[in-house]
């Protein structure tokens, strides 16, 4: 997708269960506890800006994740991503453009800023960050990053399936359209958490989460009404439970 300044942009935070959300689930799971959200942030910037994030608080041993569309290349384009908490940030997967998502583990109790600071100025970056309790922090990841496209035209998204090995991941997506009035219909339904517009920004943003109560293939996807003239990004990844 080219972003484009000149059109809004709405932004999700989210995850969507290919297999039936209500499914049957315990309260603990491999002599643990589910995961669950302990706090999430969203801080929708103009620009052009030297860094950009937002502060989360989290328990002892969570496990931090920052995703989204930093407005550059994840790779060349960004000189650092700092946690004020002192946990290290490593790149967990990116699209070869502009989607990315990184993961801190095993964070102190307390305040977290997440940082980024691109190696120039940018516009309009879009990120979100989350920590998530009772998560591998050994290995957070179950697979891969999943990540998808479009441009031009669109009025629906999709990205997955990803594939989980283990009962109760956490599947975290993130979605931007390149519109901002558009509103974004997620099947199944998602339990949203989190909300942030911006009016002078081209975008607003939403997040979420749901389980995987059983190991599976999953799906994010969703309608977008109106439809959005400058396509759209995607992204997903499971979070294996301790």
């Amino acid at each position: 997708m080219i972003r484009s300044i000149a059109c809004g942009v709405v932004l999700a935070l989210g995850l969507l269960l290919g297999q039936n959300p209500s499914s049957p689930f315990t309260t603990s799971v491999n002599g643990g506890v589910l995961p669950s959200i302990t706090s999430s942030c969203t801080n929708p910037v103009a620009g052009p800006v030297s860094s950009f994030g937002c502060t989360v608080t989290a328990n002892a041993g969570d496990v931090i994740v920052l995703l989204g569309v930093p407005a550059t290349s994840c790779t060349t384009g960004i000189a650092s991503v700092v946690d004020s908490g002192g946990s290290t940030a490593t790149l967990i997967g990116d699209n070869g453009v502009v989607s990315c998502a990184w993961v801190f583990s095993s964070a102190s109790a307390g305040s977290h800023t997440i940082t980024v600071t691109p190696t120039s100025p940018v516009s309009f970056p879009a990120v979100g960050v989350v920590a998530v309790s009772f998560i591998n922090a050994t290995t957070p990841l179950d697979g891969t990053v999943l990540f998808n496209s479009a441009s031009g035209t669109t009025t629906s998204f999709s990205v997955g399936p990803i594939t989980t090995t283990l009962n109760h991941d956490m599947l975290i997506g993130w979605e931007e359209v390149g519109n901002f009035g558009s509103v974004l219909t997620f099947n199944p339904p998602i339990f949203t958490m989190l909300t942030a517009n911006c009016p002078w920004c081209p975008y607003g943003t939403t997040a979420a989460y749901l389980f995987a109560p059983a190991p599976g293939s999953y799906t994010m996807s969703g309608t977008v009404s109106p439809s959005s003239p400058n396509g759209s990004n995607s992204i997903l990844l499971a979070l294996r439970s301790q």
